[in-house]
Order: structure tokens, then C-alpha cells, then sequence
């Protein structure tokens, strides 16, 4: 928090210090600084309701990603990383010690199941391959995995020991691949070929936290990978309960060991934390976007009232009302303001959408979602009034009497 608080200050400050100079002197500049004027405070705009929409869209897209549904028990799921590969495991070895593993932690009061995988869940190292744009992820493991991870089939069968030339699928691999067809017997089409899809499994997003459409498949284990391998365990009750004994479990086959427990809701916390992070990042930006704003309005609305003193006075000598002479004030403001804030919608919209290819946990963001767009414009709406209100105020107390031989 004392990270965020110091970008929060230094964000707030750089307003200040680079935001109240150009407002300061937007009273003494000539009418030829008009356009610049103009386009200067479209801009502000526009990068503020780009942050506001973006900030918007990631706050809906956060509260989805914890409401979403990884498709597995990951609330009870731990994984064993022994590194055998650093200890000079070969793959007979290192197989053999997996197995025993297994074989040991399943044995284990409270341990529902084992497995072995190449790759844990939610960790950082990824196997995937790529198929006309879109990127697919991918997991050697074993017959165990699907029960061990608390995943199902919904067509087709799971691996049997030994076999190989075989993959299961997710039903979004599925339907990406072989849209209204049947997956079961077709070959995946990218390199090395030959895996024919003999089950398909329901979606769950072991690769990345909150993704909505997990392109996964699952390949027999290969004898290659073993000493990069590690051990899925799913227990009964609180994951960490069961660190130290997993850890002794591990080290008692091989006391050379310094196996790593990885608890999966750890990872999840993280990615949280990560989305929340950008988040509170975006916030700090749009601070300090809109206070350029207000400061851009009010020295621009400033400038307006000092510009036509006279005028003002004659309008009010004649009997205009308040609401006109606001709205004169207005006027110069509200084409940049207008064509400002739709650049900002349709900028908040690209950058959401780019979010959103680009980070698996940004999947959620709904850039159709009219709300994000609705409360942008409703609080720019009051920026926008709270800019003008000093100006406007000054503007309707103007004494016809000393304005007239104003210059």
C-alpha cells in the first residue's frame, strides 16, 4: 500500500505542477491560442474518459474473475515440485521416484488423490502450441489427473496406463476446432502429429486464473519430462495442513532433496492481486487525469468569463438570466468536451479490448457492457459542472455598472 500511496502522491503532484502553470496562463493568452486551447482540452478529456472506461470495464472484469468458476477443485489442491532434474535424475530414476511419490502421498490420511503432471496448475511455465491465431495450452500428465484435480468428462474416455498417440481435450478446444462436429477420433492439427482426441473434458482453466474460455489439452505423460515433473495432491480440509508432511514425504525418498509444496489458492491469490494492482494503477492514472481536467475547464472557463466581462454585463444589463449566461460559458467548452469524451469511450473500448486478447485474466472484460460507458459520462457530467462553478458563479455576480467600460 505504501507503493500505491507514493504513486497516488506522485501522480497528484505531477497534475499540479504541470497542470496549474498552462491554466494560469490561459488568462493571458490572445485569441490566437483559441484553437490550441481547444484541442489541449479535448485531449485532457479524452484521456480522461479513457481511463475512466477502462477503469470502469476492469472493475466489472475483476468482480467477474472472482465470481468465476475454474472448473476445478483448486481450493484443495497442492502440487510437489521435487527438481529432480537439478539433482542429475535421469528419466528411469526420476520415474521411479515419481511413482513412489505417488504412491506414497495417496497412502497419506486426509489425501483424496495423486497424479503426475508435467506441469502444476496456475504455475509459471506454460506448453502450448499455436493454430491459425490462436494459442492453445497444453499439459503432459497422467490417468489420475482428471479425478485428482476434481475435473470430468462430458464425452468420450480418459487415458489408460501406457497409452500413448492420445489427447483429451476441453470443451473449448472442442468447439474452436471442430465447430458442430464430433472431436472424438480427430487428430489435433498443429505439430507433432498423430494425437487423436479420445475424450473431452469439461472447460477448466488450469493454465490461467480467470479464463473464460480455457483452450486446453491433455497429453499422455512423456518419459522425457519426468525429471521436470511434479506431483498433484488433493486433500480434505485446509491445503496447508498438509505442507510439512508433504514436504517430509518427499525428502524421505531422497533426503538430497529440497522438494516445494505449492498451495494452488496462493497462486490464485496472487493473480488477484494482480488484477486488483492494475486496477488501483488505472484509478491513480484517472486521478490525475481528471484533476487536469477540472484545472483545464476552470482556467479555460476562467478565461471565457475574463474575455467577456463587457458583454456579460451587458446581457445581464438587459435582463438575461443566469442559465444564459452559464450556457454562453459552456459554449466554447462543449465541442472539444463532446468530441473529447467519444474518443475517450471508443480509446477505452480498444484498450479494453486489447486487455482483454492479450491477458488471459482480462477474459472477462465485456467491452459491450453499457454501464462502465453510462457512470463514465455521469461523472465527467459533474467534473465538468464542478470545473465551471467558480467561473460561472463570478460570471452571474458581474456588475453591469463596472463591467461596461471594461476592456
Amino acid at each position: 500500500w505504501r507503493a500505491l500511496a507514493a504513486t497516488f502522491g506522485a501522480a497528484i503532484l505531477s497534475a499540479l505542477v504541470f497542470g496549474l502553470p498552462p491554466a494560469f496562463r490561459l488568462t493571458s493568452l490572445g485569441p490566437r491560442a483559441g484553437r490550441a486551447r481547444t484541442v489541449f482540452l479535448g485531449a485532457q478529456v479524452a484521456v480522461s474518459c479513457l481511463l475512466l472506461v477502462v477503469s470502469g470495464l476492469l472493475v466489472n472484469s475483476r468482480a467477474r474473475l472472482g465470481a468465476t468458476d475454474p472448473g476445478f477443485d483448486y481450493r484443495h489442491l497442492v502440487w510437489i515440485s521435487p527438481d529432480l532434474k537439478a539433482h542429475g535424475y535421469g528419466e528411469p530414476a526420476a520415474l521411479a521416484y515419481l511413482d513412489l511419490l505417488r504412491a506414497r502421498t495417496a497412502a497419506l490420511p486426509g489425501v483424496k488423490a495423486a497424479s503426475r503432471a508435467w506441469l502444476g496448475p496456475w504455475g509459471d511455465f506454460h506448453m502450448g502450441a499455436d493454430w491459425k491465431g490462436r494459442q492453445f495450452d497444453g499439459n503432459h500428465v497422467d490417468p489420475q489427473f482428471l479425478d485428482t484435480m476434481g475435473m470430468r468428462l462430458v464425452h468420450g474416455r480418459n487415458f489408460r496406463p501406457g497409452e500413448d498417440g492420445v489427447a483429451n481435450i476441453s470443451e473449448a478446444t472442442a468447439r474452436v476446432l471442430w465447430p458442430d462436429q464430433d472431436a472424438l477420433g480427430k487428430s489435433l492439427p498443429w505439430d507433432p502429429p498423430g494425437k487423436t482426441v479420445i475424450g473431452v473434458a469439461r472447460n477448466a482453466s488450469t493454465t490461467h486464473v480467470g479464463n473464460r474460455e480455457p483452450l486446453e489439452f491433455y497429453l499422455p505423460p512423456s518419459p522425457s519430462e519426468a525429471p521436470d515433473s511434479v506431483v498433484l495432491v488433493r486433500v480434505s480440509g485446509s491445503p496447508r495442513d498438509f505442507v510439512r508432511r508433504l514436504q517430509d514425504t518427499a525428502r524421505g525418498l531422497d533426503q538430497r532433496l529440497q522438494p516445494t509444496v505449492q498451495v494452488v489458492t496462493d497462486a490464485y491469490d496472487r493473480e488477484m492481486e494482480k488484477a486488483s494492482t492494475a486496477l488501483a494503477v488505472i484509478a491513480i492514472l484517472g486521478t490525475a487525469a481528471n484533476l487536469l481536467s477540472v484545472i483545464g475547464l476552470a482556467g479555460l472557463a476562467g478565461y471565457t468569463v475574463a474575455q467577456r466581462t463587457r458583454e456579460i454585463g451587458l446581457r445581464i444589463a438587459l435582463g438575461a438570466r443566469a442559465s444564459h449566461v452559464v450556457r454562453d460559458i459552456l459554449s466554447p467548452m462543449s465541442r472539444p468536451i463532446i468530441i473529447g469524451f467519444l474518443c475517450g469511450a471508443l480509446g477505452g473500448s480498444a484498450v479494453a479490448t486489447v486487455l482483454r486478447s492479450g491477458i488471459p485474466t482480462m477474459s472477462g472484460i465485456n467491452v459491450l457492457n453499457p454501464l462502465p460507458y453510462a457512470m463514465a459520462m455521469v461523472f465527467f457530467a459533474a467534473v465538468v459542472a464542478l470545473s465551471i462553478l467558480a467561473p460561472a458563479r463570478r460570471a452571474t455576480r458581474i456588475n453591469p455598472i463596472q463591467a461596461l467600460p471594461h476592456e
